[in-house]
């Protein structure tokens, strides 16, 4: 950002990079921050961070020049500002039913779709936890590929044709596991049962 210093600028950060620290070096340098917040990074106060908030509610805290700000929607988001206030504007969503945001979410979410699929990824992700590094970094790039795909056989496509991420994850596993289950040759054994993916009407606790 050093050509672009006290021009007035703002710049969006994915939580990866979002602090404080860097907020407060960004804004001596006339640079404005807009960005999403891990819930562990040093400085959310506690009352801001532990607050137990239903949906469309929201709480901050503010010190001169930063704000931090907790709001409810499907899980706890948290937003690291220094321009925007606490401000609510009324948007869209995709069921088309008018909804309240915080203004500086609506503008995060408008920088492009590189956040959009991180937050797509984090729902339905493919790796777990090992200690092989390299799978990491495979599993994600097929998670990618996957979002991608999705993203392309939606371009040409109406509202009411296009398919979400997950149902687009089901059509792939289950094409995989038909093709695994037909048999190969006139000497490979049909199986007698098959494992494909079923939704639920209830959720199961074990």
């Amino acid at each position: 950002m050093k050509d672009y210093e006290l021009k007035g600028h703002m710049v969006y950060v994915d939580n990866f990079y979002t602090s404080i620290k860097l907020a407060k070096d960004l804004l001596a340098r006339g640079i404005q921050v807009t960005g999403t917040m891990r819930k562990d990074r040093k400085g959310i106060p506690d009352f801001v961070k532990k607050a137990k908030l239903k949906r469309g509610e929201s709480i901050f805290a503010k010190k001169k020049s930063l704000l931090i700000q907790h709001w409810r929607d499907k899980r706890d988001i948290y937003m690291l500002l220094t321009r925007h206030g606490v401000s609510f504007q009324q948007v869209r969503n995709r069921f088309g039913k008018m909804v309240l945001k915080p203004k500086a979410i609506v503008e995060y979410n408008n920088m492009g779709g590189v956040d959009k699929s991180d937050q797509l990824l984090s729902y339905y992700t493919s790796p777990r936890k090992t200690m092989r590094w390299q799978l990491k970094v495979f599993l994600h790039f097929v998670d990618l590929c996957l979002w991608n795909a999705t993203f392309l056989y939606n371009y040409d496509y109406s509202a009411d044709e296009k398919i979400t991420y997950l149902d687009f994850r089901d059509v792939i596993i289950s094409t995989f596991l038909k093709s695994k289950s037909t048999p190969t040759s006139t000497t490979t054994p049909t199986p007698k049962r098959s494992h494909f993916p079923k939704k639920l009407d209830k959720q199961i606790c074990c």
